[in-house]
């Protein structure tokens, strides 16, 4: 049996994508623009994929985001986003919950 490794990918939808650059305390660091995240996200998910993982995008939703980092007392950042997106993976790419 050949099973791949899952990775998750944190993941956004367009409309979503100005409320997250401004809850992420590193927002600044990403593309003005969803058109450019996206392209740059793409790329990143063809070079995981490329390694043999299996790539599960994780939606990540503003409020539920901000609401699950509340509740853990940890800064909406990219530490915050890796775990998230790690364990949505693990439900079949299902956000987390409380």
């Amino acid at each position: 049996m050949n099973t791949k490794i899952k990775t998750g990918m944190a993941w956004y939808k367009e409309k979503d994508y100005p409320k997250l650059r401004l809850l992420f305390t590193d927002g600044a660091k990403f593309p003005e623009f969803y058109d450019e995240w996206l392209g740059s996200a793409e790329e990143a998910e063809q070079r995981e994929s490329a390694r043999g993982l299996e790539v599960v995008r994780v939606v990540i939703d503003p409020a539920a985001f901000a609401a699950w980092c509340k509740l853990r007392k940890i800064s909406p950042d990219a530490k915050a986003r890796k775990t998230y997106a790690r364990h949505g993976s693990l439900l079949g790419g299902r956000p987390p919950k409380d």
